[in-house]
């Protein structure tokens, strides 16, 4: 298997790890963005809080822009808690196609890599390193 198909697999199946209303197997099914923001609401829930995941839920945004929404504030979560990594130019930032409905995998793992780090510094930290410990490798 690719070692990006991996990497995509495994990160799937971390975010699976939450308890999600919202599909969460493929890239198309991540790709309107609300499995990933369901994810954060429980990861940080005083940055990405219950009323901004609300606003995602009721927006007749497309999926280009709920994806900017979310890519926004995981990016002000950075600048705010984790500004050595912003300033080292080593944080890989996905770019969002204009017009795209549908991103691949490649792109998703962008986004679940971000995730992955918010996961690993927020205050409960310890809970989600627990979680990603007791995965299958």
């Amino acid at each position: 298997m690719d070692p990006r198909e991996v990497e995509f697999t495994s990160l799937v199946g971390w975010l699976r790890t939450f308890a999600l209303q919202s599909e969460a197997s493929t890239a198309r099914e991540l790709s309107d963005g609300l499995a990933m923001s369901e994810a954060l609401v429980q990861i940080e829930p005083s940055v990405f809080t219950p009323s901004w995941f609300a606003g995602i839920l009721k927006s007749d945004n497309t999926n280009n822009d709920t994806l900017n929404v979310i890519l926004n504030l995981l990016l002000h979560y950075y600048r705010q808690n984790l500004s050595d990594v912003c300033t080292s130019g080593e944080l890989p930032i996905p770019e969002i196609p204009a017009g795209c409905q549908e991103l691949g995998s490649e792109m998703i793992a962008g986004f679940l890599k971000l995730m992955l780090g918010v996961a690993v510094t927020c205050s409960n930290k310890l809970l989600f390193i627990s979680k990603i410990q007791s995965l299958d490798e």
